[in-house]
């Protein structure tokens, strides 16, 4: 490849991993070439870069290949992942401090605590339905140090083989289709195995579709 084409091929890279929607249709190959070459060509006039269709579509094929070299290590742990939804899970953000000796009541064996996240300021907790509703007396007595209760949440798992913890990129690539899909996430922690993404109920049909085709995705990747 000549400089001026490793320029043109750097530029249209730039351009595509900086947009998500572009970067989420070259990579999964769904991408219209023609019309993205269309849609990136005065992008690079922008910037000074003078390119034909052609030579941006064979930048975004390229990009097609790098991803999907750089991936193919995320997609064999993810292809085996499974994924689990709990609804109508609440999230309870306290003052850690303050309450240390109280968060022991909040969690006591079998109260359905789904996690607790412990910060240096705050305590987070997601807790099940009966969980929080048990906890409301508790939760009442110390109401001057909660921060936030959220209800009306869903938790989504997502289960992964043991090779997640030394696989770079399977998380990040976890979060990219649910952002994907126009989704936010409102908590998320990850432990061992388990990637745990707290959405909106009404985001939970959206986050775990978008879920379900990386899964796919990644499968249909590994039989190519």
């Amino acid at each position: 490849m000549t400089q001026i084409g490793q320029s043109i091929n750097k530029a249209v890279h730039e351009i595509v991993a900086s947009n998500l929607s572009y970067d989420q249709a070259v990579t999964m190959g769904y991408a219209n070439l023609s019309a993205l070459a269309r849609l990136i060509l005065p992008q690079l006039e922008t910037h000074n870069h003078s390119a034909s269709k052609e030579a941006i579509i064979s930048a975004l094929k390229r990009y097609h290949q790098e991803k999907a070299y750089e991936r193919k290590e995320s997609y064999r742990v993810l292809a085996e992942s499974t994924i689990s939804l709990s609804t109508d899970v609440t999230k309870l953000v306290v003052n850690r401090k303050r309450i240390q000796g109280l968060l022991e009541k909040l969690i006591s064996p079998g109260q359905g605590v789904i996690y607790l996240l412990r910060m240096q300021e705050t305590a987070t907790l997601v807790l099940e339905k009966q969980a929080f509703e048990a906890a409301l007396k508790v939760i009442h007595s110390i109401k001057r140090d909660v921060i936030e209760i959220k209800k009306g949440l869903t938790l989504i798992t997502i289960h992964s083989p043991a090779e997640i913890i030394d696989t770079a990129g399977c998380v990040e690539l976890i979060y990219r289709f649910i952002s994907a899909s126009g989704v936010n996430i409102e908590d998320t922690v990850s432990s061992y195995t388990d990637t745990l993404i707290v959405v909106k109920n009404e985001d939970a049909g959206a986050a775990f579709n978008s879920l379900n085709t990386l899964v796919m995705h990644s499968t249909n990747f590994l039989r190519k």
